[in-house]
């Protein structure tokens, strides 16, 4: 014993250095197995929060609130209307309360679902999470809704995130997105997969009926668990998600990737019953493209071709017709389109916000009854497809043909939406119709447009002057709150137009509004008259009149219509008292 003691003092610098070596690793292994148990329960409970939606009855009327969750209607709770609210993070519960409170309201048009941030106390931190409406007693005021958790799908409220910087991981704007592309492409990397859900009965593929929210929001959910630095996230539209692998040279990545979403998100559906729903994947690699749009536009369409072909995942090979097969009833479709002239044309007004004249009518296209969704992806496929020139002339020729008939007088002019591609199409577009030169026509062009379609100043300039030798004006569509093209630009056009696209991030978001409010206010050197559409009520016209926008346009105004409307006294009076109030 005598001589351990001895051996203990002659090495104890040693000794001391060892065992702290030891207690440290030990430690760590504790912690670790700690942190492996506390990780596999948090995602126990919120995988058990996805897969068994929590239901609520508001009883609005009583101020009371029930909840349990599905299958579990025994284990019911019963409380006060403000437990419903203590659950959301502090920055939602205001909108949240007004959403609710809309609901009750018959006439009201709110929204069957809201995404929404949860705060789940045990792990300190928020989720996003969404609400769907399954039912509303509008006599006694009570509501029935479905909460669905996501783990991984990016939460609304950055400030309760315990690993902030890493939640915008995969997901980024549309010029970083360009940025990237252009990168990866000139070293012949990038490969792009889109992952599609819909209903299929009997074969038949019905991919554009309308699916459950919360069954969008899982597919996000599934993808986003598969985020990373080296991927990017696009929610292409309520049936697909795609992601982006630029550094990938070959589809090995990919398809490891998206297999073990389409496993998950299959065993989401067959746990909850949903089987009467199917999974289509396609593949595209960016070396055998030469523009951006096409290269993701085609895998999108392989993933929903893949839906007829029983779920299979698709990979885009030039050589082979599957491709050319699935977008052939597309291309039939919007040739028939076009001989129909089946693009219903509606006018809105757009009043001045001291005088309350109306400037001119903002025209938007739709349709209806067709394979596309809406017109702008008429638009988009037409482009992408060599198909754009007659569809241009059609909407052109039908616009400027209606105008000319109801219109009042000469001053007022006509704004027309027009993508970067339809500009060399404008002089044969109005060559049949003569009257067409005494029209006063603003084409409409998108910031973005520009940003994406060329590299240097002098091709943007030359585009705008094209127009302008034609006796037009060009209206530049606002896209962002930060400015992105160079200043002389803006100076070349004749209007500045900012509408939903970015309204729907600032309406209620203070900061976004102010960010736009600078940019605008940067714009004000050129003196150019500043536009603002598709406000959607009275409280968003009153604050941009107030903050000196110089017209607007609004369904609360004057909603669009197949005439040409003026505007009720009423409604200009209270417009005059918002500008005198500045």
């Amino acid at each position: 014993m005598q001589d351990i003691i001895n051996f203990i003092l002659e090495n104890l610098p040693r000794v001391i250095l060892l065992s702290g070596t030891i207690v440290m690793l030990v430690i760590a292994v504790l912690l670790i197995i700690h942190g492996n148990r506390k990780d596999l329960k948090d995602q126990n409970i919120i995988l058990g929060n996805i897969t068994t939606p929590r239901i609520f009855l508001l009883d609005l009327g009583e101020g009371k609130v029930t909840y349990f969750n599905r299958g579990s209607f025994g284990e019911r709770k019963n409380g006060l209307l403000p437990q419903f609210f203590q659950q959301f993070t502090a920055k939602e519960v205001d909108r949240l309360d007004k959403w609710v409170n809309a609901l009750i309201d018959p006439k009201s048009e709110a929204s069957k679902f809201y995404k929404v941030d949860v705060f789940v106390r045990d792990m300190r931190r928020s989720y996003a999470s969404i609400l769907e409406v399954t039912g509303v007693d509008y006599e006694k005021k009570i509501i029935h809704l479905e909460s669905y958790l996501y783990r991984y799908l990016k939460a609304n409220d950055q400030m309760n995130l315990t690993v902030k910087k890493k939640e915008n991981i995969g997901y980024l704007t549309e010029e970083e997105l360009v940025k990237v592309y252009r990168r990866a492409h000139k070293r012949g990397r990038g490969v792009y997969g889109a992952i599609s859900i819909a209903v299929t009965a009997s074969g038949a593929q019905t991919h554009r009926a309308e699916i459950p929210p919360h069954l969008w929001y899982e597919l996000q959910n599934q993808v986003a668990v598969y985020r990373k630095r080296s991927r990017v996230i696009r929610f292409v539209d309520n049936h697909t998600v795609g992601i982006y692998f630029p550094r990938s040279s070959d589809v090995d990545t990919a398809i490891d990737v998206f297999q073990s979403i389409k496993k998950r998100m299959s065993g989401y559906l067959q746990k909850n019953g949903y089987n009467e729903y199917s999974l289509g994947i396609g593949l595209t690699r960016s070396r055998q493209f030469s523009e951006m749009n096409m290269f993701f536009k085609t895998a999108e369409e392989l993933s929903l071709y893949a839906l007829k072909e029983d779920g299979r995942l698709l990979i885009h090979d030039p050589n082979q017709e599957i491709k050319d097969m699935d977008l052939s009833l597309y291309r039939s479709e919007l040739t028939q389109l076009v001989a129909r002239k089946g693009v219903d044309t509606l006018f809105q007004p757009i009043v001045n916000a001291k005088t309350v004249e109306i400037l001119g009518y903002l025209t938007t296209f739709s349709i209806s009854g067709s394979l596309f969704g809406s017109f702008n992806e008429a638009a988009q496929f037409a482009r992408e497809n060599k198909q754009n020139e007659q569809l241009v002339k059609m909407v052109l020729r039908k616009a400027a043909a209606r105008y000319y008939n109801m219109r009042r007088n000469n001053k007022q002019l006509l704004f027309v939406p027009l993508g970067l591609g339809g500009v060399d199409f404008i002089s044969d577009a109005f060559s049949t119709q003569p009257f067409a030169n005494d029209l006063k026509m603003v084409f409409m062009l998108e910031e973005q447009d520009f940003a994406n379609t060329f590299v240097n100043i002098e091709d943007m300039l030359k585009l705008i002057k094209n127009i302008k030798k034609q006796k037009y004006e060009v209206c530049l569509i606002i896209s962002d709150t930060e400015l992105t093209l160079p200043d002389k630009i803006y100076g070349e056009v004749d209007y500045f137009m900012v509408n939903e696209k970015i309204l729907t991030h600032t309406v209620n978001d203070e900061r976004e509004r102010l960010s736009l409010l600078s940019s605008l206010g940067k714009l004000l050197r050129h003196q150019k008259p500043i536009m603002i559409s598709d406000l959607p009520k009275w409280s968003e016209i009153e604050y941009y009149i107030r903050a000196g926008v110089d017209y607007v346009a609004s369904d609360e105004i004057s909603k669009k219509d197949n005439s040409l409307q003026t505007i009720d006294k009423k409604k200009a009076l209270r417009i005059i008292n918002f500008s005198k109030r500045k």
